[in-house]
């Protein structure tokens, strides 16, 4: 008797914390590396890392931690990556095709799955 009620409460509290994760929203979704080009994804990433850092480089400055020369040099030079990263974003984004053409496939490919997921039930609810 006493190992059946901390029993209860442990299979009760079990499915409330990983009940959630059995939902189709939680679930992984597996999309091959040639769906989304990896290099394009890394230059976004650290263009937005370099863009992020020139605003904390201005926000020192203007709060007095850094002084003029120092700024000056850090800001040119946070500007030029950023620069040469954009222009290799978008030479590639031009060769490989737009953003919107690979969400495009993303979104096909998700669909593809869904309709996979379904066609089962839809096969067994004609079939009866």
């Amino acid at each position: 008797m006493t190992f059946i009620i901390p029993g209860i409460i442990s299979a009760v509290l079990l499915t409330y914390v990983f009940y959630p994760l059995s939902q189709e929203k939680y679930r992984f979704s597996y999309i091959p590396e040639g769906m989304i080009p990896f290099r394009l994804v890394k230059l976004e990433q650290k263009k937005n890392e370099l863009l992020a850092t020139l605003k904390e480089i201005e926000f020192e400055h203007q709060m007095g931690k850094t002084s003029l020369p120092d700024y000056n040099r850090l800001k040119q030079k946070y500007e030029i990556e950023t620069v040469q990263v954009i222009k290799e974003l978008e030479k590639d984004e031009a060769h490989s095709g737009k953003r919107a053409t690979i969400e495009e496939k993303i979104k096909a490919y998700r669909q593809k799955i869904k309709d996979r997921k379904n066609e089962p039930d839809n096969f067994r609810k004609n079939s009866k």
